[in-house]
């Protein structure tokens, strides 16, 4: 009797580009890269198996703000050394660039949330607070880590400029 082997598998796979639009005009890719899906976006699909809390990101951070707001979902900029240095992207609602609309898109196995940071003067210097997370404390963490840029390059922005962030997820 042969024995039945099975082949199915579940991967995530994240990926976050970085789109810079200068007050001067100029524009330019910062960042594109892979990122790093962190154990609570892994640990919250275990869970899917039985009844679990919803931890869909749908009530999604409004505006640019410094602290990011508690309860929201979405992208911020949170470090943790910094008493309320958490800063929200805006990731719905109106963009600040046409070509980048600010929220979910994609379909299928594949999503990607865009977020836009703008009208602060602010350096993002360190890839693990760069994070993609559900239900934000309001000062320097989400209760819900789905994933962070595993690496990023200081990135110094007036507060004219405009950063794009688009975080795509992929399972397959």
């Amino acid at each position: 009797m042969e024995k039945l082997v099975v082949k199915d598998s579940l991967k995530i796979e994240g990926h976050i580009k970085a789109i810079v639009y200068r007050a001067n005009g100029e524009i330019f890719v910062h960042h594109d890269e892979h990122n790093t899906i962190d154990t609570g976006l892994l640990n919250h699909y275990a869970a899917i198996l039985q009844a679990s809390a919803d931890k869909a990101l749908d009530n999604l951070f409004t505006a640019c703000a410094n602290p990011a707001a508690s309860g929201k979902d979405g992208i911020a900029y949170n470090d943790p050394a910094v008493l309320l240095d958490s800063w929200s992207f805006q990731c719905t609602g109106t963009s600040p660039v046409v070509a980048y609309p600010v929220g979910w898109s994609g379909s299928g196995a594949t999503r990607t949330l865009t977020g836009a940071f703008t009208g602060f003067a602010k350096t993002l210097d360190t890839a693990a607070y760069i994070e993609l997370g559900f239900n934000h404390n309001g000062s320097y963490d989400f209760a819900t880590l789905f994933a962070h840029a595993s690496s990023w390059v200081s990135l110094t922005l007036a507060a004219a400029d405009i950063l794009i962030l688009q975080w795509t997820l992929t399972i397959s």
